[in-house]
Formats: C-alpha cells, sequence, structure tokens
C-alpha cells in the first residue's frame, strides 16, 4: 500500500526574506516637550488601517499530520528526485519551525552512504543534517567529507566549524599551507579557524597578508581571520599595510582595515582615521563604522564631507553620527539628506531629525531646515520634508499642500494627501471637499493609480475633520459596483462613520450595513470593506445596526478583521468587553510528500 502521493509543485515560503538594515543608532536621552509626543519612525498610513487599533495576531503555524514516516521512506527510496524533494521539505520545514526533524538524521545519513545517490543530492543530505544541528554526527559528517564533492565539503565544514569540531582543527591548519588546495577550501578553513579561535592560525594567515605573491581574495579572507583572533601584532601589521607592501595600494588599505575591526585603543583609532581618508570607498566605510563606536568625534570633523560621498555606506555613517549629535550643525546636514538618493538612507536622516526635534531646543532648528528643503523642488527632500513638518504638526505648510498633491512625482502628491489628514482642521472642509471632488473625477476618468492613494487621504481627512457637506460625495463609493478601488471605499465608507447621525441618515446606514452583510454575492464584497463597515457602524451607533453587528460577530469571531471590528463597534455601543485577540492557526500542508494514511496529529510531534 502506498504510504504517501506526490503532488505537482513544492511549498514556497510564506513571505520574501526581509532585506536587514543596520539600524541607526540613537541613544542620547533627551528633554522632550510634554505637549509635542514625536514619533520618529513616523510614515505616510492610512487611518482606515490604524484606528482603531484591532491588535490582531498573526497566525501561529500548525502541522495537520506527522509528515516524518513518508519523508523518512522517500529519503529510503532510491529515486534520486524523490529524494531530493524530501531533503527540501526537510529543510524548509525546518526554517518554518517543524519540531522534531532531527528523528530523520538516520534517513539523511542512509543518503550519504549510497554511493549511488547523486552527488547533489547527498549535498543537500549533509547540509540538511547542518541545519537540524546534528552535532553528534559530527565524525561520522567529516569522514564523508574526503569522498564528496566540493559543495559538500563547504556544507559539512560550516557546520564542523559551528560545533567546534576538535578533530577538523589540523585539517584546516594544514590546508592554509596546501599551495594545491582549491580556494573555496582554503576560505574556508580560514574561517573556521578564526570561528573557533584556534591561535595556531595566526602565523600561517599572516603569511598570506603580508605576501604579494597570494590572490587578492586569499588575503582578503586571511585579513578577516586575523581581524577576528585580533593577535597582539594586528596593529603592527595594518600599520605595515598602511605604508603598502603590494603593487596593489588599495587591496593593502583594504587589509589593513580588516585587521582593527576588533582593535579599540588610541593607536588604532589613530590608523582608522588615516584608513577614513582613503579614497577606496570599501576601505573609508569600514573604517568610519569602526570610528562611529570608537571615536563619534572623529567621523562628525569630516561629516560635512562624507555626508556628500559616492559611496552610500559612508553617508550612512555619517547620518548615523550626525543623528547622535544634537548641535545645529548636524541638523542642518541631516536635512540635506532628506534628499538622498538612497530611500533608507532617507528615512534615517528623517529619523535623526525627528529624534533631534524631541529636544525642545531644538525642535525650531529642525523646522527651520526642513522648511529649507521644502522650498526646493526635489521630489525626494519634498516627499521626507512634508512628513517631518507633518510630525511636528508645523501648520504653516498647509498652504502648500494642496498645490503639492499636483505634483509631477507620485510620492509626493500622496504625501501631501497625507499631511492633510493631519494638519487641516475643521474651518478647511470646503477646501478638502473642492479637492476630493477634483481628484475623484480624475479617477473617473482613468487616472493614474497615485490619484486613488491621493483619493484615499483626502476622503479619510474629510471624516477625521467631521465634515457633513462631504456625505453625498463620499456616498458615491457605497455601493460594490462602483469603479474604485477597495481601499478607496473603505477609506469613504470609515469616513462616513465620523459623519452620518442614526437619527438622519437611516439610507444611508442601511447600505453601509448591506457592506457588512455581503458575503456570498459573486464577486463577494472585499474584507477591508466590510470591516470598514463594521466600524463605521460603531461609530454612528444606531441600535437598529446592533443585530447584523452581532450576526456576524458570533459567525467569524474576535480573531479576524471583519469579526473583531464588529465586535469593536458592539463594545462601542453597548460597552461590552472586546476579548483579546488570540493567534488563528494556519496548518502547513500541500507538500511535495504527503501522508495517504492517517497519521500523528501534529499536537503529538516533539
Amino acid at each position: 500500500m502506498k504510504l504517501f502521493q506526490i503532488k505537482a509543485v513544492m511549498i514556497f515560503a510564506l513571505s520574501l526574506p526581509l532585506i536587514t538594515q543596520t539600524p541607526l543608532t540613537i541613544g542620547t536621552a533627551r528633554a522632550t516637550d510634554p505637549k509635542v509626543e514625536i514619533d520618529i519612525n513616523r510614515q505616510v498610513d492610512h487611518q482606515t488601517l490604524r484606528d482603531p487599533a484591532l491588535d490582531l495576531k498573526p497566525p501561529v503555524l500548525t502541522w495537520p499530520v506527522d509528515f516524518r514516516p513518508v519523508w523518512r521512506a522517500a529519503l529510503l527510496h532510491p529515486e534520486s528526485d524523490l529524494r531530493s524533494q524530501a531533503i527540501a521539505s526537510i529543510r524548509h520545514a525546518h526554517r518554518l519551525g517543524m519540531p522534531g526533524l532531527v528523528e530523520l538524521e538516520g534517513a539523511l545519513r542512509g543518503v550519504l552512504l549510497d554511493d549511488a545517490a547523486e552527488p547533489a543530492t547527498r549535498t543537500a543530505a549533509a547540509a540538511a543534517m547542518v541545519e537540524l544541528d546534528c552535532r553528534q554526527s559530527a565524525s561520522f559528517l567529516s569522514d564523508q567529507c574526503g569522498a564528496g564533492p566540493l559543495h559538500l565539503q563547504l556544507a559539512v565544514e560550516s557546520g564542523l566549524a559551528k560545533w567546534d569540531y576538535l578533530a577538523a582543527r589540523d585539517l584546516w591548519l594544514a590546508r592554509l599551507n596546501d599551495q594545491s588546495a582549491p580556494f573555496e577550501l582554503v576560505r574556508i578553513a580560514m574561517e573556521s579557524l578564526a570561528e573557533v579561535g584556534d591561535l595556531r592560525a595566526i602565523e600561517p594567515l599572516v603569511k598570506v597578508v603580508l605576501s604579494p605573491v597570494h590572490s587578492g581574495p586569499s588575503r582578503l579572507f586571511a585579513a578577516r581571520a586575523l581581524g577576528t583572533l585580533a593577535p597582539i601584532e594586528t596593529l603592527q601589521w595594518s600599520e605595515n599595510l598602511l605604508s603598502g607592501v603590494s603593487q596593489d595600494p588599495s587591496l593593502d588599505a583594504q587589509l589593513g582595515v580588516e585587521l582593527l575591526v576588533n582593535q579599540t585603543s588610541p593607536r588604532a583609532v589613530e590608523l582608522l582615521e588615516k584608513y577614513s581618508k582613503s579614497p577606496s570607498p570599501p576601505v573609508a566605510s569600514l573604517a568610519l563604522q569602526q570610528l562611529l563606536v570608537l571615536a563619534p568625534s572623529s567621523v562628525l570633523a569630516g561629516a560635512a564631507q562624507s555626508i556628500q560621498h559616492e559611496d552610500a555606506t559612508v553617508r550612512k555613517v555619517a547620518i548615523a553620527a550626525l543623528a547622535d549629535d544634537p548641535t545645529m550643525r548636524s541638523v542642518e546636514l541631516l536635512a540635506d539628506a532628506l534628499n538622498d538618493p538612497v530611500p533608507d538612507l532617507r528615512r534615517q536622516a528623517r529619523r535623526g531629525l525627528l529624534w533631534h526635534a524631541s529636544d525642545e531646543t531644538l525642535r525650531p532648528v529642525v523646522i527651520q531646515n526642513a522648511m529649507r528643503v521644502l522650498g526646493v523642488d526635489s521630489w525626494r527632500g519634498l516627499e521626507n520634508a512634508i512628513i517631518v513638518l507633518t510630525e511636528l504638526r508645523h501648520r504653516e505648510i498647509k498652504r502648500q499642500l494642496i498645490p503639492l498633491t499636483r505634483h509631477a512625482r507620485p510620492e509626493v502628491q500622496i504625501t501631501a494627501a497625507w499631511a492633510i489628514k493631519h494638519l487641516y482642521e475643521p474651518d478647511d472642509g470646503p477646501a478638502v471637499l473642492r479637492l476630493a471632488k477634483a481628484v475623484t473625477k480624475e479617477v473617473d476618468a482613468g487616472g493614474p493609480v497615485s490619484r486613488s492613494s491621493v483619493q484615499v487621504h483626502l476622503h479619510e481627512t474629510l471624516g477625521m475633520i467631521k465634515h457633513r457637506p462631504a456625505i453625498e460625495h463620499l456616498a458615491q463609493l457605497i455601493p460594490k459596483p462602483a469603479a474604485y478601488t477597495a481601499q478607496s471605499r473603505s477609506a469613504s465608507i470609515w469616513a462616513l462613520g465620523h459623519l452620518l447621525e442614526s437619527t438622519q441618515d437611516a439610507s444611508l446606514i442601511r447600505s453601509i450595513e448591506a457592506r457588512l452583510a455581503d458575503d456570498s454575492a459573486t464577486p463577494m464584497e472585499y474584507e477591508e470593506v466590510r470591516a470598514a463597515a463594521a466600524v463605521a457602524l460603531g461609530r454612528i451607533a444606531d441600535p437598529a445596526s446592533l443585530d447584523v453587528l452581532r450576526s456576524w460577530y458570533k459567525t467569524l469571531g474576535y480573531n479576524s478583521s471583519i469579526g473583531r471590528s464588529c465586535g469593536w463597534a458592539i463594545m462601542q455601543m453597548t460597552g461590552e468587553p472586546l476579548p483579546d485577540a488570540t493567534p488563528s492557526t494556519r496548518q502547513m500542508g500541500d507538500w511535495f510528500i504527503e501522508p495517504l494514511l492517517p497519521s500523528r496529529p501534529a499536537e503529538t510531534l516533539r
């Protein structure tokens, strides 16, 4: 009888991996004006998603059955593709947090011991054992390296270094003196000896670093390993490299600064200051990163030049230093960086300015410099200056915002509309409504997508400033057939929640109830529209809406966006408490290989 079935597709990752960025270091305490709470991480967002805060929890992964028996059977099968798919499933499941996969260690060993297995399959099996932390198999894996392909050796030796497998140290040391060893194996030997802290590696590593006959990559990895080991002679070697030991001064400088990564003495600071003036961007940026920790005043002294450097990493270090220096000069330079071509650096400069603005003595300086940037027609600077000034509630820019909603760049249009939402007041209602109607006409005429985003912010504004004359305009977006985005319709219904009154607007209230209740038509109403409808009904507080709210709250519960919005609305109307949300569960199925027969439930996996 078959134990498993094979499906046509492998499971993919739940989401793309996030690109990690070095965080901006901000550590100085400030005396804050209690009247102004400043969010240094402020960004353009939607009130529909923020208000109310539903505090929904992310789903928790569960495993509907025990997949290990069929994956073990697949590993024991002679078919190479089947084995490879099983190994890929095991590694992916491990990354997602499936428990108990180490029990497959024996089957993975079997793949490695099979001489008929494809080299790529054996390599994947070895890598899986390293990922599963099968350190008790270190000796076995080490024995497999000799007969395995290069990639298998690399996968295994990274694990041996992580586990500090003592028997591998002599192998790595010998490899440093082996002229015939492949570069990749020499590289991992250098990295591994540095990771385990074997000081016997210092002498052969120094020979590589200071010898011009070795290749540039070999010398670079040797320098990094020496920098990790940090012997007392490191400063002298770095000074020698600063003077040059080969025909490539840029490479020598790169090696010299790599040697200093763990040095903190005044002499190391002097050397780093010299390296920071290198014409080579990698050398200058690495030196500045270390100086930022050891001697930030040195970085600040050259910040005016660094902030204009062609290399983004150099500029990033300068921004980090300026963000932690509460002076007028630093505020001015950070304001210039609001126009940096790299989005992440613009955001870091903006955070730095807002951090300085939390000091009431610097807040006027921040506003002055942000206004200076706002006066220059550069879209990057405009976008970020608007965010800074809006967060600081600088209402003097109100007149400039409506023209900026027609700027050539969508980023400026949308940010200006967002700023209107936070800076305009009830008396500005007529102007906002005129602009909203004009933008809606552009959307109706098939205008660019950015106009729909502008429309969202303007419609939220009309609700926030409680401009009742906007009801007729906003009501156009209630019906499902309306040719508007789900976000635009959600914002309009959300805004109507601030404007409608149960005693005057019964017909529109019933229309909003119909949006909440629409879960069976084709096409079904958007989830965000239904949630916004529930929130709006809670704010309107028409007792006649309680039945439909209770019905959907009972059906969907308090852990879904629509159900929780209904619960929140009921709480607003009756005072009935809304329980804290609990995570929903998401079953991870649809693997390439799955059991056909009943198996142990996921809860029994250990």
